[in-house]
């Protein structure tokens, strides 16, 4: 998908979407200060039980989950370290 300066990649393997990367730097933006940075997702089928379960676990909900038509659903969330990461289930296809 492109959106201009966010333009976001989707790779895949065996024609499974595995990986995304995408331009956080946008010029004036309030990204345009974020340095260079990895950010993991860990894929589920079923994304609101998985969140449930980090959560009991001692994980912190940072950014409530989302819908991304075409890509799809996520939140993001902190360990007690402080490392973020999500949890993403794909979208499903549509005919």
């Amino acid at each position: 998908m492109n959106g201009g300066a966010m333009a976001n990649t989707l790779m895949k393997a065996g024609g499974n979407d595995v990986a995304s990367m995408r331009n956080n730097y946008d010029v004036g933006s309030e990204t345009s200060n974020i340095l260079s940075q990895w950010f993991i997702y860990f894929a589920t089928s079923n994304t609101d039980n998985t969140v449930d379960m980090a959560i009991f676990l001692g994980e912190t909900e940072m950014a409530s989950l989302s819908d991304v038509p075409w890509i799809g659903r996520f939140p993001g969330l902190q360990n007690p370290q402080d490392a973020t990461f999500s949890i993403f289930q794909p979208a499903q296809p549509t005919e």
